[in-house]
């Protein structure tokens, strides 16, 4: 298999200038770039600059995927929208890290498994991971405790140490953030368990309008001014980030007991195990059901084939008397069919003197008796 790699980026906040443009033409003739967008795939050959910096430089996300095994998910944010004291506690780790570059932060999580056995090339991973940046910018550590059990899975923390804080709302994650998990191959089993010490998901609180209502008018205008120049990414993570109030990983959480990377794990092995146990009463049950559904059209074949016994004979000498190996094939059928039947209705006497005639007349057969020999109608078998 020839080696794969893709390459995507994509601009939110601002959209790139013509010069800017030029500048990632100069860096790839074949990839595909827009005011928003840069993507290009290599079947040979690599990408002729940093990833790191192009998202530093021109982008707000970047998603890398290879054929070996490797996805990455970088993110960039204001530090208005995030800054790195506050995502430190979940990212503690070369897969799951945060850095501050100029005025941005950027988080960078790396999914690299020892076992790996599917790849998939460019698909629309983009268009729902960039609905994971919106959510951290709108205050919701979700995405922040995702990137922290990967770390776990990844065995890169020390089982006594307690998990961050957990936020609301693990039990009943938005789309982009099973994307997010899909795509960074997180344990589903893994995330149940952390589910369990995460409250209910809060509510978007009542009021933002009246809130905004209230602020003074110079702020309002300072920010008014903020959005026409396009920051409208920081505008809104700072008007979001006041309104709902610190800390941003959900006050109700706070008063869960943290637990430990060793306890998640264990519990974590519990839910594998009942859910494998479950599979397998499941996969048992289906089983179940197919064997009799087959023993039912079986017997219900047999009802059929019990009420013209003489003229299936019949056409069991036609088929033989071709001597032809298809046709001795479909005589095995007929004949494997009438002692089955025979076993039921226990009338095997009669049909194995008739088969032992039919061996008789047919003896000089060599291809059709070694049929039946191998189909257990030889006499022995009687």
């Amino acid at each position: 298999m020839s080696e794969y790699q893709y390459y995507e980026f994509l601009a939110v906040d601002r959209l790139l200038s013509r010069r800017e443009m030029g500048e990632l033409r100069s860096i790839s003739s074949r990839a595909e770039i827009t005011p928003s967008h840069f993507s290009n795939e290599y079947n040979w050959g690599d990408l002729k600059a940093d990833p790191g910096e192009l998202l530093e430089r021109y982008f707000d996300l970047h998603l890398y995927l290879a054929n070996w095994g490797t996805r990455r998910l970088a993110m960039k944010f204001p530090l208005e929208g995030l800054s790195p004291e506050e995502a430190a506690p979940y990212l503690v780790s070369d897969c799951a890290s945060v850095r501050r570059a100029g005025e941005h932060v950027i988080i960078d999580l790396w999914s690299e498994p020892e076992d790996f056995e599917d790849w998939e090339e460019a698909s629309l991973w983009m268009g729902a991971l960039a609905a994971v940046r919106n959510r951290l910018l709108r205050g919701d550590a979700r995405p922040l405790y995702l990137a922290w059990l990967l770390s776990v899975q990844n065995d890169e923390v020390d089982d006594h140490k307690k998990e961050p804080i957990v936020p609301p709302g693990l039990q009943s994650l938005p789309v982009e953030l099973q994307a997010m998990a899909e795509f960074l191959r997180i344990d589903e089993h893994l995330i149940t368990a952390a589910a369990e010490g995460s409250a209910p998901e809060e509510p978007e609180p009542p009021g933002l309008a009246q809130w905004i209502g209230r602020l003074p008018v110079d702020e309002k205008d300072a920010l008014l001014l903020r959005v026409a120049r396009g920051e409208h990414a920081g505008v809104e993570a700072v008007l979001v980030r006041r309104f709902r109030g610190e800390p941003r990983a959900g006050r109700a959480a706070a008063d869960r007991t943290r637990r430990t990377v060793g306890e998640l794990q264990a519990r974590a092995s519990e839910i594998l195990g009942a859910w494998e146990a479950q599979r397998a009463r499941r996969a048992e049950e289906a089983r179940r059901r197919r064997e009799a559904a087959a023993a039912a059209a079986r017997e219900k074949h047999l009802d059929a084939l019990s009420s013209r016994k003489d003229e299936v004979w019949a056409e069991i000498e036609m088929l033989v008397s071709a001597t032809r190996p298809k046709y001795y094939d479909l005589a095995i059928s007929r004949l494997v069919d009438l002692r089955e039947l025979a076993q039921r209705d226990h009338g095997e006497r009669g049909f194995w003197g008739r088969l032992g005639d039919l061996r008789r007349r047919h003896s000089r057969k060599p291809s059709f008796i070694a049929r039946l020999d191998k189909a257990g109608l030889s006499p022995g078998r009687a």
